[in-house]
């Protein structure tokens, strides 16, 4: 979705989901590799209001921001 715009910490976040799943076919996990960062949980089928919810557009709020 060109219109999604991430912060660069969510952009980490789905990165390392994506890693994490790739290891999990392996049956490995980030878990498995000392001092590298786990992903928050992203399961975007039940979340989708939130996904939705949070897909707004953060440059153009912060354009009002005080």
């Amino acid at each position: 979705d060109p219109t999604l715009l991430l912060s660069d910490d969510e952009i980490e976040n789905r990165a390392l989901c994506l890693v994490e799943d790739l290891l999990l076919q392996q049956r490995k996990s980030l878990k498995d590799f000392p001092n590298m960062p786990i992903p928050i949980a992203i399961n975007e089928d039940e979340n989708s209001l939130i996904a939705e919810e949070l897909n707004y557009n953060k440059e153009l709020l912060a354009e009002f921001v005080i």
